[in-house]
């Protein structure tokens, strides 16, 4: 393998969450092999009223370790094969906290759901916002009507898309879309959909998604807005503009 392609050690470490003086301390440490809190400071530079509480996290965490010589600490490194076991412990933790919110869930979903009347709005912030009303889409299980998806969405969630699609098509939620002509030769790439073109020079910013008894409004700006609309009549009224713009659309 290429030494391009291999990541640089402080790039694993900072992805494992460990502050920016841990990663200093620790790497001093596997280069070194072993330093009183003072010389580490120095070689390091990281402040050396911080490394007491640096040094003492990353033993906690197992991947550092102390003996007493000569009335001074000496910090040494323990193997990196720790770090392995930090994941692995964090993946156990993970775990168990997911089948405690897995548990909690009915009573979370019943307390939501008391709130609401038939009706609600909500409006959504950037990317997280558009992957809420997508999953929203997936837990609503019905026929996706679609009109509008800008040319941007393929780049912007790139690495979200391929698991989106993979679920909708698991539980066969259907899409029937409306695209602007741009997206010819992108729609239908990666599944047959059934779809109509807008005339040439209709392009916008917005998709509109009709799912069941709900609507959702993407603007897809720099910081892609979403309103998320619950509302039988609501819904109903954008299908029947959604019909209305299909007659009229290209095959």
């Amino acid at each position: 393998m290429s030494d391009q392609n291999v990541m640089d050690p402080e790039e694993i470490l900072e992805e494992l969450e460990l502050t920016d003086s841990e990663r200093k301390i620790y790497m001093e440490l596997l280069k070194s092999g072993e330093g009183t809190a003072t010389a580490l400071a120095k070689r390091s530079g990281v402040q050396r009223r911080l490394t007491y509480d640096v040094t003492a996290a990353l033993a906690e965490k197992g991947l550092i370790s102390y003996v007493d010589r000569e009335n001074k600490r000496i910090y040494k490194p323990c193997n990196p094969e720790n770090l392995e076991q930090m994941l692995e412990d964090r993946k156990i933790d993970l775990e168990e906290k997911q089948q405690k919110l897995e548990d909690a869930m009915p009573n979370l979903q019943k307390f939501y759901d008391s709130e609401k009347e038939g009706r609600d709005v909500k409006v959504l912030e950037g990317k997280e916002g558009v992957k809420q009303l997508f999953n929203d889409e997936i837990r609503q299980g019905e026929t996706i009507h679609l009109l509008g998806s800008a040319i941007e969405s393929e780049d912007m969630l790139e690495y979200f898309l391929p698991s989106y699609t993979r679920k909708r098509q698991d539980r066969d939620i259907k899409i029937k879309g409306i695209f602007e002509h741009e997206m010819k030769g992108v729609v239908g790439e990666h599944e047959p959909i059934e779809h109509r073109y807008l005339p040439e020079g209709y392009n916008s910013k917005v998709s509109i998604c009709i799912y069941g008894d709900k609507v959702g409004i993407i603007f897809w700006i720099d910081n892609p807005l979403v309103i998320m609309i619950e509302d039988s009549q609501a819904a109903e009224s954008f299908l029947n503009y959604w019909k209305l713009v299909w007659e009229k659309s290209n095959p």
